[in-house]
């Protein structure tokens, strides 16, 4: 759902149905930790919790596709680029430990699912056996 007539500076509002968990974490990691670094974000507006239920609304600034766009063929380098800024400098905020662990032992966890869909899907190319061999060499 969109209204591109309610945001800050006449920007869109893009109203996302999550989890309650998901729309409270993300609500945290704009509000207590993006606003706190110097680097560019969209908007958080808020989350609602839909009558103490499961799921509700979470309220962001809509970036547009026209940013993405605009790097054209450059946009995975630039999101690296600003994804390793944002770790590398939440790593150091005061509220660090209020944040999920999401180390190698998070992402271990979906390998499971990722090798057997992996398999299933290409079963004529390298084996998600051998990618698991590779990743566990870093």
């Amino acid at each position: 759902m969109q209204d591109r007539r309610c945001g800050s500076g006449g920007s869109g509002i893009v109203a996302k149905w999550c989890p309650r968990t998901d729309g409270e974490l993300e609500t945290f990691i704009y509000t207590e930790v993006l606003q706190r670094l110097s680097i560019d974000s969209i908007r958080c507006y808020g989350f609602i919790d839909e009558g103490g239920g499961d799921y509700g609304w979470l309220f962001l600034e809509d970036g547009g596709i026209k940013q993405i766009a605009d790097k054209g063929a450059s946009f995975p380098i630039a999101f690296a680029h600003w994804l390793a800024l944002l770790h590398g400098s939440a790593s150091s905020l005061p509220i660090r430990d209020r944040l999920p662990e999401r180390g190698p032992a998070w992402y271990w966890k979906f390998y499971g699912r990722l090798d057997y869909d992996f398999a299933r899907t290409y079963p004529n190319e390298i084996g998600a056996t051998q990618i698991a061999r590779l990743l566990k060499k870093f």
